[in-house]
């Protein structure tokens, strides 16, 4: 049965400062109406607009839990909401005329009257679509750049969602999701592939659920850098690419020996070079090369130029 227990969540805030930086200081009290495991710490510009932002784990001898924000949003005339919700795994029904009586009780949250339970007759009802503010991105960016922010449409409009990727026939792992945005996890190359398709879910604080499909779309560049060049794979290849840690240049015909390589940065502006290698076949490694998009100019009987990414 339901814990007499089961109440808001008591959330505190107060402001504070860091080495001269300000930051948001939270306290709350531990919630005993039930067993879980952690936290999960919401915060957005405003009240309706708040998304999954920190978890921490749960110890319920504590009496009181706290968390500090080194970063708090600046925006919305320095205002800034937050909000501490827990859930557990099942959920929970009680009959009856009292209040308890609205359900399911899998969950509560802080500073809400209700813990976000919805009165009979009103029940959660499951978001509908999911959208994205934009779904294209320049070649050669670096890992870690923003492309987009979901949101959830949901006929409870006072919800709040988190978003995950769910498995499937996709590109998932070339991106990543921190809170509500979509963020690169690759440097993507237009003429190596030009779109990627993700599937993502969302999840509002009832448990229910909405899947959807996108295609990102990777934005082909005048890369001038260099000018004049023309990609040549035929004679030389380079395998993998992109890479992470190593990759070997290598000759497509025959026996071709490699004299020297020359690696330049979209700029244009020569950053390595090799000379003396007299080989068919030459290993890179990373070493200090910072991820990106490079050109290689490679001196054999003849010039060549290749194209490599680097992860």
């Amino acid at each position: 049965p339901l814990s007499a227990l089961h109440r808001t969540i008591l959330l505190q805030s107060s402001f504070g400062t860091t080495g001269g930086d300000s930051v948001m200081n939270l306290s709350w009290n531990t919630y005993r109406g039930f067993t879980y495991g952690t936290y999960n710490i919401y915060r957005g510009a405003t009240a309706n607009t708040m998304v999954l932002y920190r978890q921490r784990p749960a110890d319920l001898e504590l009496p009181e839990n706290a968390f500090t924000d080194t970063d708090p949003l600046r925006a919305n005339e320095g205002r800034c909401f937050y909000q501490i919700s827990i859930s557990r795994g099942d959920t929970l029904y009680r009959s009856g005329s009292e209040k308890a009586s609205a359900g399911p009780y899998a969950h509560t949250s802080s500073n809400m009257e209700d813990n976000r339970l919805r009165t009979p007759g009103s029940p959660n009802e499951e978001p509908t679509d999911i959208s994205l503010t934009n779904n294209q991105i320049d070649e050669n960016q670096p890992k870690g750049t923003a492309i987009g922010e979901f949101s959830t449409e949901d006929p409870n409009e006072d919800d709040i969602h988190t978003y995950s990727f769910i498995s499937g026939t996709n590109n998932n792992s070339s991106f990543t999701i921190d809170g509500k945005t979509l963020y690169s996890n690759a440097v993507f190359d237009y003429e190596t592939k030009s779109s990627y398709m993700i599937s993502v879910q969302t999840t509002d604080t009832a448990g229910a659920t909405f899947d959807k499909d996108f295609t990102i779309t990777i934005t082909d560049v005048d890369e001038v850098g260099i000018d004049n060049i023309s990609i040549d794979n035929t004679h030389f290849s380079i395998l993998p690419n992109p890479f992470i840690y190593s990759t070997v240049i290598k000759s497509n015909k025959g026996n071709a020996i490699i004299r020297k390589i020359e690696i330049f940065n979209t700029a244009g502006i020569k950053i390595k070079q090799f000379t003396d290698i007299d080989s068919d076949q030459f290993v890179l490694k990373k070493a200090d090369l910072e991820p990106g998009t490079y050109y290689i100019r490679l001196t054999s009987e003849e010039v060549y130029y290749l194209k490599l990414i680097l992860q």
